[in-house]
């Protein structure tokens, strides 16, 4: 059973179109998801896994580092983004080159009612971002001893 899904707006169906037809042309050439050329990713791919005590996310956010995306929990919405600028300037032959790339994205995640949303950590390491989002101890699975009745 799926509890922790990625949230997704309402949008009319012609905004879901031009989103399309945006994802099929917009970066023509590059590989899937890659964004602008040496920027960060447009929607980071995510593994989601649940066990008994807690669920976790691992996020890939390659060439970014702890500093350049933010995650918050708000009203059991659990949200990754980050949004970047990075200006460039080179003089070449005589000629001077600017170069502006820019990057963002956001990804959301609607969080189970079985969780703690305090308890949540995070850690960085090799451009892999993993969120432990531990359940409440209320949600957990537990035996109930049974006594005979005299």
């Amino acid at each position: 059973m799926r509890n922790l899904v990625t949230y997704r707006p309402y949008r009319p169906a012609s905004a879901n179109f031009d989103r399309w037809f945006d994802s099929v042309f917009q970066n023509w050439g590059l590989p899937h998801g890659s964004g602008i050329a040496g920027s960060a990713p447009t929607a980071p791919r995510v593994n989601v896994r649940e066990q008994a005590d807690a669920y976790h996310l691992e996020a890939e956010l390659p060439g970014l580092t702890e500093k350049d995306f933010t995650v918050n929990v708000e009203h059991n919405l659990l949200t990754i983004a980050s949004e970047q600028e990075r200006k460039e300037e080179r003089e070449e032959n005589g000629y001077v080159i600017r170069e502006r790339r820019s990057g963002a994205f956001q990804r959301s995640f609607s969080l189970p009612e079985n969780v703690d949303a305090d308890q949540i950590s995070a850690t960085f390491k090799d451009g892999l971002l993993t969120l432990t989002v531990p359940k409440s101890a209320k949600a957990q699975a537990r035996q109930i001893a049974v006594q005979s009745a005299a």
